[in-house]
């Protein structure tokens, strides 16, 4: 099962670690996974106005077809 992990950097470091941590674990486990960090705060991925937001929309949509 694909995964896409979204993190803002503006967000708390201690999650922004976690993310990037998950990530790279899941990775090497061989799991697909698709890790997206862009400027942001842990509510940036939700604002359709934020560029974080568009990409992963974008990210969802790619994957879809």
């Amino acid at each position: 099962m694909p995964q896409l992990i979204v993190q803002g950097t503006g967000d708390e470091l201690d999650l922004v670690d976690f993310a990037r941590r998950y990530a790279r674990a899941a990775q090497e486990a061989g799991d697909d996974v698709t890790y997206l960090e862009m400027s942001g705060d842990h509510l940036a991925v939700i604002d359709p106005a934020a560029p974080i937001w568009r990409t992963t929309a974008l990210a969802i949509t790619k994957t879809l077809h």
